[in-house]
């Protein structure tokens, strides 16, 4: 798919053509607590009017800003998110595996005329504010299609405001990157949350008329009936869940299963697993990188090396490579004097290109000098060829990646603190973890004992949800903060090795 125009599409209209163009073709098999749905384009569009209705009906003469939409990988969330858009209005996904305290909290931080749609067997909407305009906030001329929670570059919670342009120019050069089409099957685990769920394997098999196949979490036993069942051509994961497929891999029949590659981001892939991986079993882990201030990826390896080139850019350096920059994107490496880093020099990766944010949701994008946005993550590349591939060697920012989900430290903190004494102390810190990638550990400036540890992980992943639990921690009397107040995570992590 390649269009003519890109600052005239709208991801509307594109549905619509996707829905005449493959009426009767299989769209989507959802494995979803031990049950299996499958549907046709047809089936999909019929069910996405039906939710229309349901939703003008409770609007009224009410104006809705944003449609909220509470669920998990079902098909029902699905048909509330593409709703929201077929109605055009801007949508807001949200897990429904956090508290209903968290989820409340960030549904009031919007702020906005909201209708929010739970996906449950009631399918409750309810309808909140007042508010503000979107328009007010957004880049005039660019509709805004997706709104979506972000840790941003400094670790604190943002809301990211994505036009119709940015997502269908991100698409769009996705879909050419991996040559996407009316055949192709995409396989994830990944939450529909997530932009990568989202805007890759859910929004790009719709515009060619594919088929995606969605399972609600890392169930090994559906992965296996999915991979075995179907002519799977992309499996997109994190390499944390990547890590224990392996560890199962005794599990699978390689001989069944005709991926032609696996899609890898969103945290740290070892040279390691990918070494043990493709010795294993032949199949290629193709590495990207992006966040959801620029929609999704915003660069990929490519897809048609051969073994040398594959071999050398995956597992012959320090890191795997996370590609080159992709149509529509523009990535550069920055010094901390505000420079281009020169090639093999280590700076903070900048993001730019119309795949950007048009900005946050009352909130200022921070922009370097040609307008691109530092997104925190330390890097360097290397010219292959004349291409310069990239590479990641960590972070800046104050967040993590545990299994491919961000995890704001500064919010943990900020949570805890409200829960101990005022006159004691305690910082999050980020740590090394084999199976999620990344964790993080507490570092408290008083004695505590191992029940009132776990307490206070109760109250997390209460409000969290699970990501959000660690079994880490230490008491010292080390100062836990500089003299600005700013935590020292990056100086006291040494403590956890």
């Amino acid at each position: 798919m390649v269009f003519n125009d890109i600052s005239g599409v709208n991801f509307h209209s594109i549905l619509e053509n996707s829905f005449k163009l493959h009426r009767d073709r299989i769209f989507l098999d959802v494995f979803c607590d031990d049950n299996f749905i499958q549907k046709k384009y047809s089936d999909l569009e019929t069910d996405i009017r039906l939710r229309s209705v349901q939703i003008k009906n409770a609007m009224q003469n009410y104006h809705a800003e944003v449609v909220v939409c509470v669920g998990k990988n079902s098909y029902e969330n699905i048909v509330n998110i593409l709703t929201g858009i077929f109605l055009n209005i801007p949508v807001l996904p949200i897990s429904s595996t956090e508290s209903v305290d968290r989820i409340n909290d960030k549904i009031q931080s919007i702020n906005l005329n909201t209708i929010v749609v739970f996906d449950d067997n009631e399918n409750k909407i309810l309808t909140l504010g007042p508010a503000q305009s979107l328009v007010q906030v957004a880049q005039p001329l660019n509709q805004i299609l997706l709104l979506m929670f972000s840790s941003g570059t400094t670790g604190l919670p943002k809301i990211a405001l994505l036009s119709d342009v940015s997502v269908c120019a991100n698409a769009e050069a996705l879909i050419l990157h991996h040559g996407l089409s009316s055949e192709s099957v995409i396989v994830t685990p990944l939450p529909i949350y997530h932009v990568n769920a989202l805007c890759f394997s859910l929004f790009c098999s719709l515009m060619v008329g594919g088929k995606l196949v969605l399972i609600d979490g890392l169930n090994l036993k559906a992965l296996k009936q999915a991979l075995y069942d179907n002519s799977v051509h992309i499996l997109s994961i994190v390499p944390a869940y990547l890590k224990i497929i392996y560890e199962n891999s005794a599990q699978l029949d390689f001989k069944k299963i005709h991926l032609k590659y696996i899609l890898s981001a969103a945290a740290p892939l070892s040279v390691e697993l990918v070494v043990n991986w493709y010795n294993k079993t032949k199949i290629r882990i193709i590495q990207g990188y992006g966040m959801c201030e620029a929609v999704n990826f915003s660069t990929i390896l490519d897809i048609n090396l051969n073994e040398k080139q594959y071999l050398n850019l995956m597992t012959g350096q320090k890191f795997p490579t996370i590609g080159h920059s992709i149509l529509h994107s523009k990535v550069d490496i920055i010094t901390d004097s505000g420079y281009p880093a020169e090639e093999g020099e280590i700076g903070t990766i900048a993001l730019g290109g119309i795949c950007l944010l048009s900005g946050y949701l009352n909130q200022t994008v921070e922009k370097t000098m040609n307008e691109s946005l530092l997104t925190g993550d330390l890097g360097f590349y290397k010219k292959f060829k004349g291409i310069k591939y990239f590479f990641i060697t960590g972070r800046k920012k104050e967040i993590i990646k545990k299994s491919g989900i961000a995890i704001s430290l500064r919010e943990i903190d900020e949570f805890l603190s409200l829960k101990i004494d005022n006159s004691n102390d305690v910082i999050s810190v980020p740590i090394a973890d084999d199976v999620m990638g990344e964790n993080f550990g507490l570092i408290f400036s008083y004695p505590i004992t191992i029940s009132e540890f776990e307490s206070l992980i109760k109250l997390l992943t209460e409000y969290f949800g699970h990501h959000y639990s660690t079994k880490k921690y230490i008491c010292t009397k080390v100062e836990l903060r500089s003299a600005s107040g700013k935590a020292k995570r990056f100086e006291l992590s040494s403590m956890f090795f």
